[in-house]
């Protein structure tokens, strides 16, 4: 996955800050129109994700995995659906387990993290099973950009020839880089926003796990976002592993 740099793209007028394109989609981009047929996955693990069909009929595929506490029904999810299926490809986004679906009973205390690569695995594999797909692509945004690449690189061995290749944006390949980033005084609104969601997430657990969850580990959450182990999040980024990736591969990645 080779760097190419200076990008072609161009910004548009008023809207080259890196945070202004990252805030202002979330507030005043219209969502696309589409109408997902639900579909709930059984897990070897004896529980349930839950995925989102848009089909054209086609037999090339889009798998598209969305961000950290996001679900498929993000604005950027559904543009990227729409786009793909008036280019005449069936598209597949998947809730992550504890985000998207906070309805669903879930039989695990599991939550989809930057390491789940076998969730993915179980979500493409079910996908070319079901619709006999010729050609499946993978792309993702921020922790879904790097469950994909570390999907294609760690995984290599186990995907489908039927996998052709990715494109992920603002990936969040290196982990350790992206936590020291977030406690940057710039970018702790960021920070803010993602542990309150996480607190949500915990939460709702605690409502479903009782005995197993305690809410106050919710306070050591932002101390440990800052503090968790550099051989951890080497063990779940994918920066370190890109040249093992058989299937070409583009990462969009914006410098803020």
């Amino acid at each position: 996955m080779p760097l190419i740099a200076p990008s072609s793209y161009k910004a548009p007028f008023l809207l080259g800050n890196a945070h202004v394109q990252t805030i202002l989609p979330s507030y005043l981009r219209h969502e696309a129109d589409i109408e997902y047929d639900r579909e709930p996955l059984p897990t070897p693990d004896d529980d349930v994700i839950q995925i989102d069909w848009s089909r054209v009929g086609s037999d090339k595929l889009l798998v598209i995995n969305h961000g950290l506490c996001g679900h498929t029904h993000r604005h950027y999810v559904l543009s990227l659906v729409k786009a793909f299926n008036a280019a005449g490809w069936d598209c597949l986004a998947w809730n992550y387990r504890g985000t998207g679906a906070s309805d669903i009973h879930y039989k695990q205390l599991k939550f989809t993290t930057n390491n789940s690569t076998d969730e993915l695995g179980w979500v493409v594999n079910h996908a070319i099973e079901k619709g006999h797909y010729r050609s499946v692509a993978l792309s993702g945004y921020s922790m879904g950009g790097n469950l994909a690449t570390l999907y294609l690189a760690r995984d290599a061995e186990l995907v489908p020839p039927q996998v052709i290749g990715g494109a992920v944006f603002c990936a969040a390949i290196d982990l350790h880089g992206c936590t020291i980033s977030l406690d940057n005084p710039f970018n702790r609104i960021y920070t803010k926003h993602f542990l309150k969601k996480l607190i949500d997430l915990v939460h709702a657990k605690h409502e479903q796990f009782p005995d197993k969850v305690d809410c106050l580990i919710s306070r050591k959450l932002r101390l440990s976002m800052i503090t968790t182990t550099t051989t951890r999040h080497r063990s779940s980024d994918s920066v370190t592993r890109t040249t093992t990736i058989r299937q070409p591969q583009q990462a969009a990645i914006l410098k803020v």
